[in-house]
């Protein structure tokens, strides 16, 4: 019988990508691999992983690495690529029975299971269990193949960007890596929580992306995160048609003083009418509006600006951005669509990718959100 055995390497970390591996073997290998010495690669020293991975190769029929890059990890949610990264090597291996490690809690794990039988597209055991590779030979060798390959790729990040560490958010040295993380957003993931932390500190952070990216749910992150850290959190919301602070068709300013699930939350203590729902033929009274805000704000430690989606015109988006003038902007873009912004602003800038959980706005939800904002 041959049977497959799937486990990641690399799910927990602030850097780098996560590995997936898979090992293929009839039944009469088992004991070839017990004898070896295979257990939780968690178990095993970094040395004795090395001499094992190529004699596990030698004994297997087949195995798979596959790498889960940053940028994925970034848009989409990571159970999903692991489920379509351990459907993609059960497909190929044509095994009879699967073993794996489930990223799940356990009263999720029927559904986890269910999800990769569909993916699959065959009806075959699949026995899924937490802490299967100490459980299991055939996931414990997978999960050494994993570790080791992702140790490697760490290895050839350190050469590259300097000794970081290990990647764990626990890990020191990977902590004042972190704390600089715009200079190198190509191998950080920008959705983890230690990460985000790093942004917040005290001074202005603006908000820029285009519609249904996301913007008003990070900036309500942030709130927290302040919040959180202790900080005295304002914010400043520059979009008239779906404003959350203060009634449609104006600008609005409010301080928040505890956590908060939206930032309708939040009560304006200041707004300024733009008489348009739209910022399109109305950004001089905009900039206006950002002119007279920037005389009324009272001091606060952290003051958050959440902007509209309108991008259409980046020499506007740019004039509101020099207005401000913020100690970092963070963009939330599909695809970079954003690069020409970027140029000259002097500031520090944050590239985050637009998540595949961001619900898109219809015109008639934000219609109706306009009218239960009228009240």
């Amino acid at each position: 019988m041959k049977i497959i055995g799937i486990d990641e390497a690399g799910r927990g970390p602030a850097i780098g990508p996560m590995i997936m591996a898979g090992v293929l073997y009839d039944d009469m290998t088992e004991d070839r691999l017990k004898s070896l010495g295979v257990r939780d690669s968690k178990k095993l020293s970094s040395r004795r992983r090395e001499l094992l991975e190529p004699q596990i190769k030698e004994s297997v029929m087949r195995y798979w690495i596959a790498e889960i890059s940053v940028s994925l990890i970034d848009r989409k949610n990571l159970n999903t690529l692991e489920l379509e990264a351990a459907a993609s090597i059960i497909r190929e291996a044509d095994a009879e029975t699967v073993f794996l490690d489930v990223p799940v809690a356990e009263n999720s794990r029927y559904k986890f299971v269910d999800r990769l039988r569909k993916a699959i597209q065959k009806d075959i055991p699949i026995v899924a269990k937490s802490h299967a590779d100490d459980i299991f030979p055939c996931v414990s060798a997978a999960s050494i193949l994993a570790k080791v390959e992702r140790d490697r790729l760490i290895s050839s990040l350190h050469s590259i960007y300097g000794d970081f560490g290990s990647g764990y958010p626990g890990d020191i040295k990977t902590q004042v890596f972190i704390s600089e993380w715009y200079r190198y957003p190509e191998i950080i993931r920008k959705r983890w929580q230690p990460v985000r932390d790093v942004i917040v500190r005290k001074g202005k952070i603006m908000i820029v992306g285009g519609r249904d990216t996301g913007k008003t749910e990070f900036a309500k992150e942030l709130v927290n995160i302040g919040i959180k850290k202790g900080l005295a959190v304002g914010v400043l919301d520059l979009d008239p048609g779906q404003s959350h602070i203060g009634p449609p068709g104006t600008l609005g300013f409010g301080v928040a003083d505890k956590r908060i699930r939206r930032l309708e939350q939040i009560s304006p203590l200041l707004t300024f009418p733009v008489f348009s729902l739209s910022p399109s033929g109305c950004e001089g009274r905009i900039l206006t509006g950002i002119e007279w805000f920037k005389k009324k704000v009272p001091q606060v430690d952290l003051l958050i600006i959440d902007t509209s989606g309108y991008i259409r015109d980046l020499n506007f988006k740019r004039s509101k951005i020099k207005l401000i003038n913020p100690d970092s902007v963070v963009f939330i873009e599909h695809k970079r669509e954003l690069d020409e912004l970027k140029k000259g602003l002097g500031t520090i800038i944050y590239s985050i990718p637009v998540y595949e959980g961001v619900r898109k706005k219809s015109r008639s939800s934000r219609k109706a959100f306009r009218i239960k904002s009228k009240g």
